[in-house]
Protein backbone atom coordinates (compact mmCIF):
# COMPACT_ATOMS: atom_id res chain seq x y z
CA UNK A 1 0.00 0.00 0.00
CA UNK A 2 1.22 3.65 -1.07
CA UNK A 3 1.99 6.29 1.81
CA UNK A 4 0.25 9.66 1.16
CA UNK A 5 2.52 12.38 0.07
CA UNK A 6 5.28 9.97 -0.46
CA UNK A 7 7.20 10.51 -3.17
CA UNK A 8 10.52 8.33 -4.08
CA UNK A 9 10.17 4.42 -4.13
CA UNK A 10 7.80 2.83 -1.36
CA UNK A 11 8.78 -0.01 0.62
CA UNK A 12 6.11 -3.10 1.36
CA UNK A 13 6.99 -2.75 4.87
CA UNK A 14 7.46 1.53 5.43
CA UNK A 15 4.22 1.49 7.59
CA UNK A 16 5.12 -1.36 10.17
CA UNK A 17 7.06 0.25 12.76
CA UNK A 18 5.73 -2.08 15.75
CA UNK A 19 9.03 -3.38 16.64
CA UNK A 20 11.01 -1.55 14.38
CA UNK A 21 14.83 0.10 15.36
CA UNK A 22 13.92 3.75 14.65
CA UNK A 23 16.67 6.23 14.51
CA UNK A 24 15.80 9.83 14.97
CA UNK A 25 18.14 12.88 13.67
CA UNK A 26 17.51 16.28 15.38
CA UNK A 27 20.96 17.98 14.92
CA UNK A 28 19.61 21.21 16.22
CA UNK A 29 19.68 24.74 18.39
CA UNK A 30 17.57 23.79 21.60
CA UNK A 31 14.04 25.62 20.46
CA UNK A 32 13.95 23.23 17.40
CA UNK A 33 14.83 19.93 19.86
CA UNK A 34 12.12 21.05 22.22
CA UNK A 35 9.18 21.67 19.02
CA UNK A 36 10.00 18.17 18.09
CA UNK A 37 8.63 16.44 21.94
CA UNK A 38 5.45 16.28 20.67
CA UNK A 39 6.62 14.35 17.53
CA UNK A 40 8.32 11.87 19.80
CA UNK A 41 5.69 11.18 22.42
CA UNK A 42 3.40 10.16 19.22
CA UNK A 43 5.78 7.74 17.86
CA UNK A 44 6.65 6.06 21.27
CA UNK A 45 3.16 5.77 21.63
CA UNK A 46 1.76 4.95 18.51
CA UNK A 47 4.93 2.14 18.11
CA UNK A 48 4.87 1.04 21.75
CA UNK A 49 7.07 -2.17 20.56
CA UNK A 50 9.67 0.01 18.30
CA UNK A 51 13.03 1.05 19.91
CA UNK A 52 13.43 4.61 19.40
CA UNK A 53 16.57 6.18 19.47
CA UNK A 54 17.22 10.16 19.11
CA UNK A 55 20.73 12.11 18.14
CA UNK A 56 20.82 15.54 19.56
CA UNK A 57 23.68 17.91 20.06
CA UNK A 58 25.82 17.23 23.31
CA UNK A 59 24.18 20.09 25.52
CA UNK A 60 20.87 18.63 25.26
CA UNK A 61 21.61 14.98 25.96
CA UNK A 62 21.12 14.54 29.22
CA UNK A 63 17.70 16.80 29.66
CA UNK A 64 16.41 14.93 26.68
CA UNK A 65 17.54 11.43 28.95
CA UNK A 66 15.49 12.89 31.68
CA UNK A 67 12.66 12.92 29.92
CA UNK A 68 12.20 9.10 29.14
CA UNK A 69 9.91 9.67 25.64
CA UNK A 70 13.14 7.73 23.98
CA UNK A 71 15.37 4.98 24.81
CA UNK A 72 17.99 5.88 23.85
CA UNK A 73 19.74 9.30 23.40
CA UNK A 74 23.11 9.38 21.36
CA UNK A 75 25.24 12.67 20.57
CA UNK A 76 25.46 13.81 17.34
CA UNK A 77 28.44 15.74 15.69
CA UNK A 78 27.20 19.17 15.89
CA UNK A 79 29.21 21.53 13.88
CA UNK A 80 28.56 25.25 14.82
CA UNK A 81 30.54 26.11 11.81
CA UNK A 82 28.38 24.87 8.92
CA UNK A 83 30.37 26.94 6.34
CA UNK A 84 33.12 24.34 6.63
CA UNK A 85 31.73 22.09 4.29
CA UNK A 86 34.53 19.19 3.84
CA UNK A 87 35.01 18.82 7.59
CA UNK A 88 31.65 18.34 8.13
CA UNK A 89 30.78 15.87 5.18
CA UNK A 90 33.82 13.35 6.42
CA UNK A 91 32.24 14.25 10.03
CA UNK A 92 29.15 12.99 8.84
CA UNK A 93 30.38 10.08 6.94
CA UNK A 94 32.12 9.07 9.87
CA UNK A 95 29.35 9.54 12.28
CA UNK A 96 27.40 7.31 10.21
CA UNK A 97 29.63 4.41 9.07
CA UNK A 98 31.44 3.71 12.57
CA UNK A 99 28.38 4.53 15.12
CA UNK A 100 25.11 4.09 13.22
CA UNK A 101 25.68 1.49 10.71
CA UNK A 102 26.87 -1.54 13.41
CA UNK A 103 23.25 -0.50 15.31
CA UNK A 104 21.36 -1.96 12.17
CA UNK A 105 18.65 0.72 12.17
CA UNK A 106 15.63 -0.01 10.14
CA UNK A 107 14.48 3.44 9.86
CA UNK A 108 15.73 6.87 10.23
CA UNK A 109 13.69 9.28 10.26
CA UNK A 110 14.89 13.54 10.27
CA UNK A 111 11.76 15.90 11.07
CA UNK A 112 13.70 18.95 9.88
CA UNK A 113 11.17 20.49 6.96
CA UNK A 114 13.42 23.80 6.19
CA UNK A 115 17.21 24.07 5.22
CA UNK A 116 19.47 21.61 6.81
CA UNK A 117 22.87 22.40 7.17
CA UNK A 118 24.24 19.22 9.82
CA UNK A 119 24.43 17.05 6.63
CA UNK A 120 21.20 14.94 8.40
CA UNK A 121 21.08 13.12 4.50
CA UNK A 122 24.99 11.45 5.33
CA UNK A 123 24.57 10.66 8.56
CA UNK A 124 21.16 8.90 7.13
CA UNK A 125 22.62 7.56 4.25
CA UNK A 126 25.72 6.13 6.12
CA UNK A 127 23.88 4.21 8.51
CA UNK A 128 22.65 2.09 6.14
CA UNK A 129 18.99 1.86 7.68
CA UNK A 130 16.92 0.46 4.42
CA UNK A 131 14.20 3.39 5.41
CA UNK A 132 15.39 7.17 5.29
CA UNK A 133 12.86 9.35 5.44
CA UNK A 134 12.53 13.00 5.55
CA UNK A 135 10.54 16.13 3.79
CA UNK A 136 11.35 17.11 0.60
CA UNK A 137 14.23 19.35 -0.63
CA UNK A 138 11.73 22.19 -1.95
CA UNK A 139 9.73 22.77 1.26
CA UNK A 140 10.98 26.27 0.71
CA UNK A 141 12.95 28.40 -1.57
CA UNK A 142 16.23 28.88 0.80
CA UNK A 143 16.44 24.58 1.52
CA UNK A 144 15.84 24.13 -2.45
CA UNK A 145 18.98 26.51 -3.02
CA UNK A 146 21.44 25.10 0.34
CA UNK A 147 20.37 21.79 0.34
CA UNK A 148 19.65 20.73 -3.80
CA UNK A 149 20.07 17.06 -4.34
CA UNK A 150 19.51 15.66 -0.76
CA UNK A 151 16.19 13.83 -1.17
CA UNK A 152 18.35 11.36 -3.54
CA UNK A 153 20.10 10.36 0.39
CA UNK A 154 16.50 9.06 1.60
CA UNK A 155 14.05 5.90 0.11
CA UNK A 156 10.96 8.64 0.92
CA UNK A 157 10.97 12.10 1.42
CA UNK A 158 7.40 13.85 2.35
CA UNK A 159 5.74 16.55 0.18
CA UNK A 160 4.14 19.25 2.46
CA UNK A 161 3.94 22.84 1.69
CA UNK A 162 2.10 25.96 3.19
CA UNK A 163 2.10 26.86 6.84
CA UNK A 164 2.29 25.11 9.82
CA UNK A 165 3.73 25.20 13.56
CA UNK A 166 6.83 23.50 13.12
CA UNK A 167 5.89 21.05 16.16
CA UNK A 168 2.46 20.34 13.65
CA UNK A 169 5.03 20.01 10.85
CA UNK A 170 6.92 17.11 12.67
CA UNK A 171 3.61 14.93 13.75
CA UNK A 172 2.71 15.26 9.95
CA UNK A 173 5.87 13.42 9.02
CA UNK A 174 3.93 10.78 11.02
CA UNK A 175 0.63 11.61 10.04
CA UNK A 176 1.86 11.04 6.03
CA UNK A 177 3.08 7.35 7.66
CA UNK A 178 0.27 6.66 9.25
CA UNK A 179 1.08 7.05 12.22
CA UNK A 180 0.02 10.04 14.33
CA UNK A 181 -2.41 12.93 13.43
CA UNK A 182 -0.74 16.37 13.04
CA UNK A 183 -2.72 18.36 15.06
CA UNK A 184 -0.69 19.40 18.55
CA UNK A 185 -3.19 19.86 21.48
CA UNK A 186 -1.58 22.12 24.55
CA UNK A 187 -3.22 19.23 27.01
CA UNK A 188 -1.26 17.03 25.41
CA UNK A 189 1.64 18.60 25.46
CA UNK A 190 5.15 17.58 27.32
CA UNK A 191 3.50 15.61 29.88
CA UNK A 192 7.09 14.11 29.95
CA UNK A 193 8.60 17.31 31.69
CA UNK A 194 5.96 18.70 33.72
CA UNK A 195 6.26 16.39 36.54
CA UNK A 196 10.38 16.36 36.42
CA UNK A 197 12.31 17.79 39.07
CA UNK A 198 15.60 19.66 37.95
CA UNK A 199 17.97 20.47 40.77
CA UNK A 200 19.94 24.50 40.89
CA UNK A 201 21.57 25.44 43.74
CA UNK A 202 21.03 29.03 42.98
CA UNK A 203 23.10 30.89 45.00
CA UNK A 204 20.66 34.29 45.56
CA UNK A 205 22.87 36.02 48.13
CA UNK A 206 22.46 40.03 47.34
CA UNK A 207 18.75 39.72 46.62
CA UNK A 208 15.89 40.06 48.47
CA UNK A 209 14.14 37.17 50.80
CA UNK A 210 9.77 36.52 49.73
CA UNK A 211 11.12 39.14 46.35
CA UNK A 212 8.76 36.96 43.21
CA UNK A 213 11.91 35.60 40.76
CA UNK A 214 11.32 36.83 37.48
CA UNK A 215 13.99 34.86 34.70
CA UNK A 216 14.95 36.87 32.15
CA UNK A 217 16.97 36.59 28.67
CA UNK A 218 18.13 39.88 27.19
CA UNK A 219 20.27 38.35 24.95
CA UNK A 220 19.92 36.45 22.08
CA UNK A 221 22.90 34.81 19.34
CA UNK A 222 20.86 35.88 16.18
CA UNK A 223 20.86 39.37 15.94
CA UNK A 224 17.59 39.57 13.65
CA UNK A 225 16.40 37.94 17.00
CA UNK A 226 17.32 40.92 19.60
CA UNK A 227 14.95 43.49 20.87
CA UNK A 228 17.03 46.23 22.36
CA UNK A 229 18.96 45.39 25.82
CA UNK A 230 18.03 48.78 26.78
CA UNK A 231 14.10 47.49 26.31
CA UNK A 232 14.63 45.12 28.56
CA UNK A 233 16.18 47.20 30.97
CA UNK A 234 12.97 49.78 30.62
CA UNK A 235 10.97 46.81 31.28
CA UNK A 236 12.78 45.91 34.19
CA UNK A 237 12.20 49.15 36.17
CA UNK A 238 8.59 49.30 35.08
CA UNK A 239 8.06 45.77 36.86
CA UNK A 240 10.25 46.98 39.35
CA UNK A 241 8.04 50.29 40.52
CA UNK A 242 4.78 47.45 40.76
CA UNK A 243 6.32 44.85 42.48
CA UNK A 244 8.60 43.05 44.81
CA UNK A 245 10.89 40.69 41.91
CA UNK A 246 14.46 40.09 41.68
CA UNK A 247 15.65 38.99 37.93
CA UNK A 248 17.86 35.55 37.56
CA UNK A 249 19.43 37.31 34.24
CA UNK A 250 20.22 33.76 31.83
CA UNK A 251 22.55 33.38 28.29
CA UNK A 252 25.27 32.00 26.79
CA UNK A 253 29.04 33.33 27.38
CA UNK A 254 28.30 34.91 23.83
CA UNK A 255 25.74 36.96 25.85
CA UNK A 256 27.45 38.13 28.37
CA UNK A 257 28.03 41.59 27.29
CA UNK A 258 23.93 41.76 27.45
CA UNK A 259 23.45 40.27 30.08
CA UNK A 260 26.06 42.25 32.08
CA UNK A 261 24.71 45.62 30.98
CA UNK A 262 21.33 44.82 32.16
CA UNK A 263 22.23 43.98 35.58
CA UNK A 264 24.61 47.08 35.91
CA UNK A 265 21.14 48.89 35.21
CA UNK A 266 19.18 47.02 38.10
CA UNK A 267 21.73 46.88 41.02
CA UNK A 268 20.23 44.56 43.72
CA UNK A 269 17.45 43.46 41.60
CA UNK A 270 19.22 41.31 39.28
CA UNK A 271 21.79 38.09 39.38
CA UNK A 272 23.81 37.38 36.28
CA UNK A 273 24.00 33.97 35.37
CA UNK A 274 25.56 33.96 31.89
CA UNK A 275 27.15 31.28 30.72
CA UNK A 276 27.21 29.89 34.27
CA UNK A 277 24.45 27.25 33.59
CA UNK A 278 24.04 23.70 32.12
CA UNK A 279 21.02 23.04 30.86
CA UNK A 280 19.35 21.09 33.46
CA UNK A 281 20.49 23.71 36.08
CA UNK A 282 18.60 26.02 33.21
CA UNK A 283 15.58 24.66 33.48
CA UNK A 284 15.55 23.97 37.31
CA UNK A 285 16.57 27.49 37.91
CA UNK A 286 13.18 28.48 35.48
CA UNK A 287 11.13 26.38 37.44
CA UNK A 288 11.57 28.80 40.38
CA UNK A 289 10.35 31.63 38.45
CA UNK A 290 7.00 33.69 38.11
CA UNK A 291 7.44 34.55 34.55
CA UNK A 292 10.31 34.61 31.88
CA UNK A 293 10.47 37.17 29.63
CA UNK A 294 12.91 36.12 26.45
CA UNK A 295 13.42 36.86 22.70
CA UNK A 296 12.33 33.70 20.16
CA UNK A 297 15.02 31.88 21.64
CA UNK A 298 15.72 28.36 23.63
CA UNK A 299 15.18 29.76 26.40
CA UNK A 300 11.19 30.67 25.31
CA UNK A 301 11.32 27.41 24.58
CA UNK A 302 12.07 26.22 27.84
CA UNK A 303 10.20 27.92 29.23
CA UNK A 304 7.22 27.00 27.41
CA UNK A 305 7.36 23.07 27.92
CA UNK A 306 8.12 23.88 31.27
CA UNK A 307 4.69 25.69 31.96
CA UNK A 308 6.58 28.43 32.92
CA UNK A 309 4.68 31.69 31.82
CA UNK A 310 6.77 33.35 29.36
CA UNK A 311 6.85 36.61 27.52
CA UNK A 312 8.46 36.03 23.89
CA UNK A 313 8.92 38.77 22.35
CA UNK A 314 9.32 38.34 18.00
CA UNK A 315 10.71 40.91 15.92
CA UNK A 316 8.26 39.45 12.86
CA UNK A 317 6.03 41.92 11.66
CA UNK A 318 2.83 40.72 12.24
CA UNK A 319 1.00 39.91 8.84
CA UNK A 320 4.64 39.20 7.77
CA UNK A 321 5.29 36.40 5.61
CA UNK A 322 4.11 33.28 7.86
CA UNK A 323 6.76 31.09 6.47
CA UNK A 324 9.86 33.02 7.75
CA UNK A 325 12.35 31.60 9.85
CA UNK A 326 11.49 34.51 12.17
CA UNK A 327 7.58 33.74 12.36
CA UNK A 328 5.41 32.83 15.35
CA UNK A 329 2.96 31.30 13.21
CA UNK A 330 6.34 28.46 11.97
CA UNK A 331 8.04 29.00 16.15
CA UNK A 332 6.12 30.14 18.89
CA UNK A 333 7.23 28.19 21.98
CA UNK A 334 4.82 24.86 23.21
CA UNK A 335 2.91 25.55 26.42
CA UNK A 336 -0.23 27.39 27.39
CA UNK A 337 0.50 30.05 29.53
CA UNK A 338 2.96 31.97 26.73
CA UNK A 339 2.37 35.39 25.71
CA UNK A 340 4.16 36.45 22.24
CA UNK A 341 4.08 39.79 21.03
CA UNK A 342 4.97 40.89 17.87
CA UNK A 343 6.31 44.86 16.05
CA UNK A 344 3.54 46.07 13.94
CA UNK A 345 4.38 45.84 9.91
CA UNK A 346 6.96 48.12 8.97
CA UNK A 347 7.85 49.26 12.74
CA UNK A 348 10.45 46.64 14.09
CA UNK A 349 10.60 48.95 17.33
CA UNK A 350 7.11 48.88 17.81
CA UNK A 351 6.80 46.15 21.04
CA UNK A 352 7.35 48.77 23.41
CA UNK A 353 8.44 48.13 27.14
CA UNK A 354 5.56 49.06 28.83
CA UNK A 355 3.86 46.30 26.96
CA UNK A 356 5.92 43.47 27.52
CA UNK A 357 6.10 44.64 31.24
CA UNK A 358 2.10 44.71 31.50
CA UNK A 359 2.00 41.16 29.73
CA UNK A 360 4.61 40.03 32.11
CA UNK A 361 2.61 41.30 35.29
CA UNK A 362 -0.58 39.97 33.72
CA UNK A 363 0.81 36.38 33.41
CA UNK A 364 2.24 36.65 36.54
CA UNK A 365 -1.10 37.45 38.40
CA UNK A 366 -2.53 34.61 36.53
CA UNK A 367 0.34 31.99 37.67
CA UNK A 368 -0.61 33.18 41.34
CA UNK A 369 -4.38 32.75 41.24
Amino acid sequence: MGIPNVGKKILPDVRDFSSANILVLRPDVLGDVLLTIPFLEALKRKAPGASITLAVARPWVKFIELLKIVDEVIEYPFNSDPWRAASNVFRAMTFGRKNLMKRKFDVVLSPRWDADFQDAHLVAFFSHAPQRITFFENATPWKQASNRGRDDFYTHVVVDKGTRHEASRSLYLLEALGLASSTVEDKSLSFSIRNKVFSAELKLGPLEKGCLLIGIFPGVQDSAKQWPVENFIETAKKIVAHRQVCFLVFGTEKESIQCERFCRELPGHALNFAGKTDLMELAGSMRLCSVVISCDSGGAHLAGVLEVPVVAIFRHPIGGNPESQLSPERFRPLGRNVRVLQPSMGNSASVTADQVAEAALHLMVMKAD
